[in-house]
């Protein structure tokens, strides 16, 4: 048996956080409107819940999440539950239960991109999102943290189906 120096696992059985916070700060001349969930200034804050079976191999993160936040904009997320995983080109939740604000999210989604701290910053058109999603609801007035244009003809949309794209270019 040979060892890498280079290689490094760690398992963590448990985490349990109480009132936690989140920041990522881009520095960008681009302004939001107060209100808007700006991806170059995120802030969580409030975060509680569980975090378990966390691993770290080699360029893998993976966990099982149950957790609570609040965003600096408005948006509550009351609860994300899912297998989570990320890695440098990937974040990904399966057997998601993700309920934001009014809106129900089941199933599964994934973010993939190039460089996470590159394509973050221009996160509407460089990160691919994929989801497939069963007995979702979406509440058109919480869209009012991500978009000032929220004249649809109806107030909620039930989803079943497969959306993949750059959120300027989503096809199902």
């Amino acid at each position: 048996t040979t060892s890498n120096s280079s290689a490094f696992d760690l398992t963590i059985k448990k985490i349990t956080i109480n009132n936690g916070t989140f920041n990522f700060v881009h520095n960008s001349k681009i302004l939001k409107k107060k209100g808007l969930f700006d991806e170059n200034n995120i802030a969580f804050q409030s975060i509680k819940g569980e975090i378990n079976n966390l691993k770290i191999d080699s360029d893998k993160l993976s966990a099982q999440v149950n957790i609570s936040t609040e965003e600096k904009c408005g948006l509550v997320v009351k609860k994300i539950q899912a297998d989570f995983s990320l890695t440098p080109h990937q974040m990904e939740f399966k057997n998601l239960d993700l309920k934001v604000n009014n809106s129900i999210f089941k199933n599964y989604f994934s973010m993939k991109f190039q460089s996470f701290n590159k394509d973050m910053r221009n996160f509407l058109s460089n990160v691919e999102i994929e989801s497939h999603l069963d007995s979702s609801q979406l509440f058109v007035e919480d869209l009012k943290y991500f978009t000032d244009n929220t004249h649809l003809l109806f107030p909620v949309y039930f989803v079943n189906g497969h959306v993949k794209g750059t959120v300027d270019n989503l096809q199902s």
